[in-house]
């Protein structure tokens, strides 16, 4: 028994050193089996550099089979990220969207997904699917938002405010824009600092900030010394030149283009952009010598280089600049350059300034038939670019429009759900009422009654506190949309002018009397239809970038002289228009300018006025009173009911005021007070 006793004690022992040995090489094994993706990805990288990505794609194959064996989703999902790359590299975009899109199936929440809904985006944008970009690229910034805090997410942020630049979507842009920003100063990454601040520069020229617009283009210049970027350097002194043109201020923009000069390679296509800007520049100052001396230079270059639609641009150019100086045999020989490129160029607005110059040369030459011919060209092209562009700026606007429609839904959303919470608070105060109302004695329902009393007044205020911020958020909402309806409005019409503008040209240059006549009315017409269209942009967002560069006072005055100008209507300003109007906040001077607006409009459609009176004074708790007087045919009391009476009234509730409409027996008196203290900055 003993000795039976031993042997299982050894055999126990055996096992367990077996089990032990069993363990230890499974670990061993998987550690063996362990998928090193660092060095795969190097070694995919290095094959492909030298263009041997038959053997690249062997390599990813073989580890993703890899991976399924060991049942790593993760693994997986990396591994068709960075097929999907290569594939993008060698512009196989079909085969890299099948492999961004498997990796996203692996793991749909991780970054490799990230980076591949990135992938696809800026795939769809090279694409020109432009429908399809911004879906994918929403999925990637609202993973990276979330976990990443790398430089591939701060790349994904910077993207993300290029294309939505791009797409003129500044709001959005400028929001990636700040998150690359703040990304890349934690990596202190001075070269993308350089790239991301001057995008921003960009979008703040865009947005009229010529202030801020150089801010951040020297800010950019001063990251990309820090990183001792020559070619960003060369890049940031090319687009100050360009931000000092755009303000007119040439010789500035000559100094800096000159030492972007400096620094780039004498051979590259930048120099040659470059010297064309100093062209530009020299040609705006009216110094056509130097203008052709810096053009010709850079079609040297862009012609050695093989740089076709830039050649085509500089011969364009310098063809224009010798018709102006009637030197026609060199401009026929830059013309005649231009022949042999324009079948290659795709840029219609270069094609039809071609047809445009050479309408100009044949005409100086007097050949009146084939200048005709080239007139044609280009009005018939330029109106083709002008139908599509019209297309585009529909589409645009519709999906501005959708953009601020699913806003305001939102908005309302929200409004609704204040509510709701409101009803939910006064049912729960309702129950707890009536508890106590079965609870206490009379003499606690004596303190009940009072207190449901002050209760009842209390939700009163509320109410009308909430209907007073409800009507806020709607005139702010409508603020911002007709902002933007005035900009695009303006745009449009503009286009649609230039349009009519050229056909006018073309009748100017008949000989027949009635088509000089015709032309003569449509000139009158255009003019009544810019006068028209300021009003309607100006009815629509009244103040918009005005108050940047002007006070209020002096905005009122300049829109009471315009007034007093265009619609015969005499002005009388019986007190200076008060300084203190220029200390309210914004909101609050466009309330007052608004109602302003009304009631000029108001005098100017209905009254028949001759005279109108301005006054006002300021009481001792510092109350403004406003009056505007006309000695028009009056209004009868069932109008103080119209729209634009009641826009007054309620953008004077804004105010904290009251707005008042009333006969007088020599016409309409319109008079508004509110507190100024409540409103001052």
């Amino acid at each position: 028994m003993k000795q039976r006793y031993l042997f299982n004690g050894q055999s126990s022992s055996f096992v367990l050193l077996l089990m032990v040995l069993f363990l230890g090489s499974i670990s061993l094994l998987r550690a063996q089996t362990t998928i090193p993706l660092d060095s795969i990805i190097a070694k995919s990288d290095s094959l492909a550099k030298k263009k041997e990505y038959a053997r690249a794609h062997q390599i990813y194959s073989e580890a993703i089979l890899m991976a399924t064996e060991a049942g790593d989703a993760e693994l997986r999902s990396a591994l068709h990220k960075e097929r999907g790359r290569l594939f993008r590299r060698e512009k196989k975009y079909e085969q890299a969207i099948g492999q961004y899109t498997k990796s996203i199936e692996e793991s749909p929440l991780s970054l490799n997904a990230a980076y591949s809904y990135q992938g696809i985006a800026l795939i769809k944008r090279r694409l020109r699917e432009k429908d399809s970009v911004l879906p994918y690229l929403e999925a990637a910034l609202s993973i990276y938002k979330e976990k990443g805090e790398d430089e591939v997410a701060y790349n994904a942020f910077s993207n993300a405010g290029i294309i939505y630049k791009n797409r003129q979507l500044y709001e959005e842009a400028l929001s990636y824009l700040l998150l690359a920003d703040e990304g890349f100063n934690k990596t202190a990454n001075f070269k993308k600092l350089g790239s991301v601040n001057n995008s921003i520069a960009e979008i703040q020229n865009s947005l009229g900030n010529n202030k801020k617009a150089f801010n951040y283009h020297f800010r950019a210049l001063s990251y990309r010394k820090q990183a001792k970027d020559t070619s960003g350097i060369a890049m940031s002194f090319n687009n100050i030149g360009n931000a000092y043109k755009t303000k007119k201020e040439y010789d500035s923009a000559l100094f800096y283009y000159k030492r972007s000069l400096e620094l780039e390679d004498k051979n590259s296509r930048r120099y040659a952009s470059t010297l064309y800007n100093v062209g530009v520049a020299y040609y705006l100052k009216d110094d056509l010598k130097n203008a052709r001396s810096f053009y010709d230079k850079a079609l040297k270059i862009n012609k050695e280089q093989n740089y076709t639609e830039s050649v085509f641009y500089n011969a364009n150019e310098l063809a224009l600049l010798c018709v102006k100086a009637n030197d026609l045999p060199a401009a026929a020989k830059y013309l005649n350059m231009t022949d042999g490129l324009i079948d290659k160029i795709e840029n219609q607005e270069a094609v039809y300034r071609n047809y445009e110059i050479k309408a100009l040369y044949n005409n100086k030459r007097g050949n009146y038939r084939l200048a005709y011919d080239f007139q044609k060209k280009y009005s018939d092209l330029y109106q083709s670019v002008f139908n599509t562009r019209q297309a585009e700026i529909v589409q645009e606007l519709q999906e501005r429009f959708e953009t601020e429609k699913k806003q305001n839904e939102n908005l309302q959303l929200s409004l609704l759900n204040q509510e709701n919470q409101i009803l939910i608070d006064k049912q729960k105060s309702s129950i707890k009422v009536n508890r106590l109302f079965l609870l206490v004695s009379l003499l606690l329902l004596l303190l009940m009654i009072i207190a449901y009393l002050l209760l009842n007044q209390r939700q009163k205020t509320l109410k009308h506190k909430q209907a007073v911020e409800q009507l806020k958020a709607i005139y702010e909402g409508q603020e911002v949309i007709k902002k933007v309806m005035s900009k695009d409005l303006h745009d449009i019409v503009a286009t649609s002018l230039d349009g009519i503008r050229l056909k006018v040209q073309a009748l100017s240059l008949s000989v027949d009397e009635d088509k000089k006549k015709l032309a003569e009315d449509i000139t009158d017409n255009i003019q009544d239809i810019n006068h028209q269209m300021r009003l309607i942009s100006h009815r629509l967002s009244p103040l918009d970038d005005k108050i940047k560069k002007y006070k209020l006072s002096e905005i009122i005055i300049s829109q009471l002289s315009e007034f007093q100008t265009y619609r015969k209507i005499l002005v009388n300003i019986k007190d200076e228009i008060p300084e203190v109007l220029d200390k309210l906040k914004l909101e609050a001077q466009t309330n007052f300018y608004a109602i302003l607006l009304e009631a000029l409009n108001n005098i100017e459609k209905y009254s028949k006025a001759t005279e109108v009176i301005i006054s006002h004074s300021i009481d001792q708790s510092d109350r403004l009173h406003f009056n505007i007087k006309d000695n028009g045919v009056g209004f009868k009391e069932t109008d103080s009911n119209g729209i634009g009476i009641l826009n007054m009234q309620q953008r004077a509730k804004l105010l904290k005021g009251i707005c008042s409409v009333f006969p007088t027996s020599k016409g309409t008196e319109l008079s508004l007070e509110f507190p100024l203290n409540a409103h001052l900055k």
